[in-house]
């Protein structure tokens, strides 16, 4: 019984979340005889982040058909911002780099915290970063840094822009196998290479692919040549580092 009193408390003073695209989800059809508590231990997620993603008010009442969205990777749980929060100083606060608290909670204004608000702490993203921070990537091309990851014209940035002539060659950061290349929106002509491990490298704006879909390419190996293709200023290439589908600040990982 103490457990139905426990989720009681979490799920009156839980507050919906967005489900926005910077968090996956999978989604758990309820069956009779499930609890809040068994779902969460079942997924590895944390119980208060399980109530708060899904808006419940009452966390005694799940019904069987009920959908209930599992957050991927967020085992860590919600924080409630109390006046003075900044995602940076939660940043320090939790180990997390602030893209992945931001991409965790798409649509909030990391400079503009509301007090009373909940807000998704990854659980799992450290480890994940670890994979990475494991792995060598070389610079994919040599220039200059126009743009770095971070906050940038009221916006955020979510990759790393290199300028440099256009034509110059575009190399695999790491060794891996080609998942994309094509034209993608504002990104203009696209590389993106699966590394395996859940990490993904993309190359934008260039003027030409050298490589196809499926195609096996090694580090070092010339995949395109940088452009301004796309929505884009000028020649350089836009540079990303994904990881579980969190875009991280490329600079951390290049040797």
């Amino acid at each position: 019984m103490c457990w139905f009193f426990i989720l009681a408390l979490l799920g009156t003073a839980a507050a919906a979340l967005p489900a926005g695209a910077g968090t996956q989800f999978t989604t758990y059809t309820v069956r009779a005889g499930d609890t809040l508590w068994a779902i969460a231990r079942q997924y590895g997620v944390n119980l208060q982040t399980l109530v708060a993603t899904n808006g419940i008010a009452d966390a005694n009442r799940i019904y069987p058909g009920q959908k209930l969205k599992i957050p991927r990777g967020t085992g860590g749980g919600v924080h409630t911002v109390v006046r003075g929060d900044t995602l940076w100083d939660l940043s320090r606060r939790y180990g997390l780099p602030v893209e992945v608290l931001q991409q965790a909670n798409p649509g909030v204004d990391p400079r503009r915290l509301v007090p009373g608000s909940t807000l998704i702490i990854p659980g799992g993203e450290r480890q994940v970063a670890n994979r990475a921070a494991s792995l060598s990537f070389i610079w994919p091309v040599r220039g200059r840094i126009s743009s770095p990851f971070g906050p940038r014209r009221g916006g955020y940035h979510y990759g790393l822009d290199i300028a440099c002539p256009r034509g110059s060659s575009i190399r695999a950061a790491r060794s891996g196998r080609v998942i994309a290349s094509s034209w993608q929106g504002s990104y203009g002509r696209v590389v993106v290479i699966d590394h395996g491990n859940g990490i993904e490298t993309l190359y934008a704006h260039a003027s030409e692919l050298l490589v196809r879909v499926g195609q096996w390419v090694n580090q070092g190996e010339v995949i395109a040549r940088v452009g301004s293709t796309g929505r884009s200023t000028g020649p350089h290439l836009h540079f990303e580092i994904r990881i579980d589908g969190i875009r991280v600040n490329p600079s951390r990982y290049l040797r």
